[in-house]
């Protein structure tokens, strides 16, 4: 005789709003002859979001819905999977609370259609405590976390990305990456939660810049960063004041631990003569960076590649022995620019190598004229020492931004540029025809942030 079959049911399922985000809920559910489960929530005029599919122990799970509308009523259905097939039912209707304050007054104007469904930016300019949001192709807020447990002050989070474990990191603290003023990295999990915190090892400041964490198997390897302490100069010779306090930086690779496995003095390497970037006030304030690095990148064979704003210069360091490899651009430029219209980059930020071994990179422009900004990639030769301008993007009309600012190449060969103090973002083709772009406003001004990313997905790293 053969047994009848039991299909999964569900038993209960409890929806708890988010307290790090109103647009997010978990489901919290009981069921029978079920071993894995998912949500589909509908609500009106919009598709389903679907939340990926997440294991029972004995019938029970929490499922985690992230990426909703404000203040939207959801219907919630449970998928559930078992030994004998599949069914569903309908959970309670929910409805998602309204935005904070300070993003119910951001509003972003969208054109055409983007490869990725979310676009990750810091709030530069929104007051405090320091704000991270995602906004989908139409413009409207899907995710975002205040980071109210960490000291109120000005402009508190800057640097922010998913890293390779889905995770979302951002710097917070006052320091713009030279201060005499403490500052940390925090991993946000998917549901906002506060996973880890990332400082220098050694007892030094935390730039602001750049993290970039590596994981093999799923478990944290390797923490790459930069750091940095202070000697006090006569920088007079270099257009300053006797008496300032002058930070240098250092390259810094960390075990999981936060033990030092490698590390890369500026102050040996670098000399303040070397700076070249206007404006030239900066040269003259009672607390400086001589170098002034924006980002960190790691290439296919281990070396970094960094970018030093102050110095007009992308530096390529062996990962290993901390030899300079190669100097593009600066005093020390070792290159010959070719088919570049303007000729060289200047005050460049977010220095990617890219698979095909090429460099891109946002050219601020400080020192163009007129000052203006792209996004540009070299084909560098390291042999004959050329690079090669292949491939630019400039808006009509131009576009300036004199800090900040990035340009990420997307699986599908097209660009995402962020013009952080206009406020203005692109997704550019290699043809240069833009398919969609947006204009971040806070109060009818830019909403001004540090770097824009691609964000496939809010529920785990894919490469945008």
């Amino acid at each position: 005789m053969i047994a009848d079959p039991f299909p999964p049911s569900l038993g209960a399922a409890v929806v708890t709003p988010n307290p790090h985000n109103s647009l997010s809920v978990s489901v919290e559910i009981e069921a029978s002859f079920a071993d894995s489960a998912r949500l589909r929530l509908q609500t009106s005029g919009e598709p389903p979001d679907t939340t990926p599919w997440v294991a029972l122990t004995a019938g029970k799970g929490t499922l985690l819905a992230l990426g909703l509308l404000e203040e939207r009523a959801y219907t919630t259905i449970v998928d559930l999977a078992g030994p004998e097939g599949r069914a569903s039912a309908t959970a309670d209707t929910f409805t998602t609370g309204a935005l904070p304050e300070r993003l119910r007054e951001v509003t972003i104007a969208t054109t055409g259609t983007p490869t990725h469904p979310l676009t990750l930016v810091n709030g530069g300019n929104l007051g405090t405590p320091g704000l991270v949001y995602a906004f989908d192709r139409q413009g409207r807020i899907r995710w975002y976390r205040e980071l109210h447990e960490y000291p109120v002050a000005p402009n508190p989070a800057k640097e922010t990305k998913q890293q390779p474990n889905g995770h979302i990191t951002v710097f917070v603290g006052e320091t713009s990456g030279f201060e005499p003023l403490d500052g940390r990295y925090v991993e946000l999990g998917l549901d906002g939660s506060i996973v880890r915190e990332y400082e220098a090892a050694g007892g030094l400041y935390t730039d602001s810049h750049e993290l970039l964490l590596d994981f093999e198997g799923g478990a944290l390897e390797r923490i790459h960063l930069l750091a940095y302490d202070h000697r006090t100069m006569d920088f007079r010779p270099w257009g300053g004041i006797d008496g300032a306090l002058v930070a240098g930086h250092r390259l810094q690779r960390l075990t999981a631990a936060g033990a030092v496995e490698f590390e890369w003095n500026a102050w040996d390497h670098l000399d303040p003569a070397d700076w070249i970037e206007p404006p030239e006030s900066l040269r003259n304030q009672p607390v400086l960076d001589f170098e002034h690095p924006n980002s960190i990148d790691v290439d296919s064979d281990g070396n970094y590649v960094v970018s030093w704003r102050h110095l007009g210069e992308v530096t390529a360091i062996d990962g290993r022995s901390g030899d300079i490899l190669w100097r593009l651009g600066g005093v020390h430029n070792e290159f010959a620019f070719v088919g570049d219209p303007l000729g060289f980059f200047s005050a460049q930020h977010m220095a990617r190598t890219l698979p095909n071994g090429n460099l891109l990179l946002f050219d601020n422009g400080v020192r163009h004229d007129p000052p203006q900004s792209r996004a540009v990639e070299y084909a560098l030769d390291l042999d004959a020492r050329t690079a090669t301008m292949v491939w630019e993007y400039r808006p009509d009309p131009p576009l300036f931004s004199m800090f900040v600012s990035g340009a990420e190449r997307l699986t599908n060969g097209n660009t995402l540029v962020g013009f952080g103090v206009p406020a203005h973002i692109a997704e550019v083709t290699p043809a240069g025809s833009v398919v969609w772009s947006a204009e971040p406003r806070w109060r009818g001004q830019p909403a001004i942030f540090y770097r824009a990313h691609a964000l496939p997905s809010l529920y785990g790293y894919q490469r945008p």
